[in-house]
């Protein structure tokens, strides 16, 4: 018998039907609708808008880097202090493949897992795009650098700005950032375009390794790794990590008790610290670790009253 030609036609139709709902609903989709995390110490990561700022327009008095330069890694100044795994740092480390790291540099140009491993020198490292990228051969650019804002509300801009891919047959180019924001410690990714033309292979998080990570991270937890080999980064992307904030927002005293009210790292245990003496004398654990809300929030109790104390919220 043969097959009859009107049932494979609305075989087709309903394919295609359900095809078109399932991309309507995912157009729907905000970015915000995806996020990961918290790490162990408390960073949360979640899909937002881009907002590509371009370093290389008239006006904007940005700094040039990494010119006809392959595996190099330059430090600069970030501008501000910024906190990155509890430690304060004004300066970071910008390498040609995709990735900041702060202590010291590293030139290793080939990604791995966060989860399992990290870069060869085992510092603590921003990788919005960690590739063997290179920006030695005619047709890419250089990097470029720019601390903005007003005092309390600056942020560092470092531009990938057309690198080339050094194990691609491909010449075509990719164009990223980095943000640092005083105050909030908060990090983001924009990604303007990471179609390497002809490539898939190289193209759009394939490949390369996006994510933060602390000093043996794949070990203690420290690390949030959006993707790793994973074709998940589109053009016209943005991604946000959130940092904790770790702090006693108000004291109640009672006859036998002090109850404090604290942020800091969402969905962990947290500890509270104190001391007698802030000059003097170590901050110490007290009691007992109370894991936070999903926003961070936790209440905790000091049940040992007498001498004066001065609280802090301890790093995780």
């Amino acid at each position: 018998m043969s097959p009859d030609p009107s049932i494979a036609t609305v075989a087709v139709c309903r394919a295609a039907s359900a095809l078109a709902a399932l991309l309507i609903v995912l157009s729907a989709l905000s970015p915000a609708a995806y996020a990961i995390g918290p790490d162990n110490y408390g960073y949360l990561a979640t899909a937002i808008t881009e907002s590509f700022e371009d370093l290389t327009i008239p006006g904007v008095p940005s700094t040039a880097i990494l010119d006809k330069t392959d595996d190099g890694t330059i430090t600069i100044p970030i501008g501000f202090s910024f906190t990155f795994y509890g430690v304060k740092y004004t300066t970071v480390t910008v390498s040609t493949n995709g990735i900041l790291t702060f202590g010291g540099s590293d030139t290793d140009y080939f990604p791995v897992s966060f989860t399992t491993g990290g870069p060869t020198g085992n510092l603590k490292t921003i990788a919005p795009l960690w590739h063997d990228w290179t920006f030695q051969y005619f047709g890419s650019d250089q990097a470029y650098y720019w601390t903005t804002g007003t005092p309390g509300n600056r942020r560092l801009i470092v531009q990938w700005d057309y690198p080339q891919s050094n194990s691609s047959s491909s010449d075509d180019t990719v164009l990223f950032e980095v943000k640092l924001f005083e105050g909030s410690n908060n990090i983001e990714f924009h990604y303007d375009d990471t179609t390497v033309d002809g490539d898939t292979g190289e193209s759009n998080g394939k490949g390369s390794t996006v994510g933060i990570r602390d000093v043996s991270g794949q070990t203690n937890g420290r690390n949030l790794q959006w993707s790793y080999n994973a074709s998940v980064i589109p053009d016209s992307y943005g991604i946000r990590y959130t940092s904790p904030v770790f702090s006693i927002k108000s004291m109640t005293k009672f006859a036998n008790s002090t109850v404090l009210q604290c942020t800091g790292a969402p969905s962990k245990p947290n500890w509270v610290e104190a001391t007698t003496d802030i000059r003097n004398v170590a901050f110490a654990r007290l009691g007992n670790s109370v894991t936070a809300d999903a926003n961070g929030n936790f209440t905790f109790t000091d049940n040992s009253p007498g001498t004066k104390k001065f609280y802090r919220v301890g790093f995780p």
